[in-house]
C-alpha cells in the first residue's frame, strides 16, 4: 500500500470480508477482520494528519522507530496519534449512540484472532459490526465524514 485511498479501501474491503463471514455463521473471523478494519482507518487518519504516503511500506522514508509508534493495535491509542482525539470526545459527548458504539469497539483486541469458532455469539458480532458500519451513528460513518 503506497497512499491513504489503498489503506481506505483496504479497510473498506476488510469490512466486506467481515460482514461475509458473520454471513456465514464464521463471527469470530468477523469481529476479528472489523476489528482490523477500524485500525486502518485510523492508520489512514494518521498517515493523512502527518503527511505519510506509504505507511506500511517497507522503503518508507519515514524513521522506522517512529514508524513503530503507529504500527500498535490499541484502538484508542491510535484516535490520540490521529490527532482526532479531541474531536471525537465531543462528537461523543454530542451523540450518546456513537459513544455506546465506540465502547463496543473498544472491546476489541487483536486477541480475537485466537478466539476458535464458537467463542463469540452471533448477536455479538451483528452488534460490533453494526458499531461501526451504522449509517448514523456508527464508527466509518463519523470517521469518514471528519
Amino acid at each position: 500500500m503506497q497512499t491513504v485511498q489503498e489503506i481506505r479501501d483496504l479497510a473498506d474491503l476488510r469490512l466486506e470480508e467481515a460482514k461475509l463471514l458473520h454471513n456465514n455463521g464464521f463471527h469470530d473471523g468477523a469481529i476479528y477482520l472489523a476489528g482490523y478494519a477500524v485500525e486502518l482507518m485510523l492508520k489512514a487518519k494518521i498517515c493523512e494528519a502527518l503527511e505519510i504516503p506509504n505507511f506500511f511500506h517497507e522503503d518508507s522514508d519515514v524513521d522506522r522507530k517512529i514508524l513503530r509508534t503507529f504500527k500498535t493495535h490499541d484502538l484508542e491509542g491510535l484516535i490520540t496519534l490521529s490527532g482526532l482525539k479531541r474531536k471525537f470526545q465531543i462528537a461523543k459527548l454530542n451523540n450518546d449512540d456513537l459513544s455506546d458504539n465506540w465502547n463496543t469497539i473498544c472491546e476489541w483486541s487483536e486477541n480475537y484472532r485466537y478466539c476458535v469458532r464458537g467463542t463469540c455469539e452471533p448477536r455479538q458480532a451483528t452488534n460490533f459490526l453494526n458499531a461501526i458500519i451504522d449509517s448514523t451513528n456508527g464508527f466509518k460513518t463519523w470517521i469518514d465524514n471528519i
